[in-house]
């Protein structure tokens, strides 16, 4: 399986950071890092990001599997 990478989209000509499980903007261009400003525009990559609803899920799976 390939690793997920971050998603980056355009919103009204602005970049925003992308949960990388349901697409739900986390992140508007204003509030990047310097690392994510980068990933933005293809210099670098950086791993899938989650909002806090998909990262619980995933959380909440994991603990469910592993017991």
């Amino acid at each position: 399986m390939a690793k997920s990478k971050a998603k980056f989209k355009l919103n009204g000509g602005n970049p925003v950071l992308l949960c990388s499980k349901c697409s739900v903007i986390i992140k508007y261009s204003h509030h990047f890092t310097e690392e994510e400003n980068k990933a933005c525009k293809g210099e670098i990559k950086i791993p899938a990001q989650f909002c806090d609803k998909c990262e619980e899920k995933m959380l909440y799976k994991d603990e469910k599997t592993n017991k």
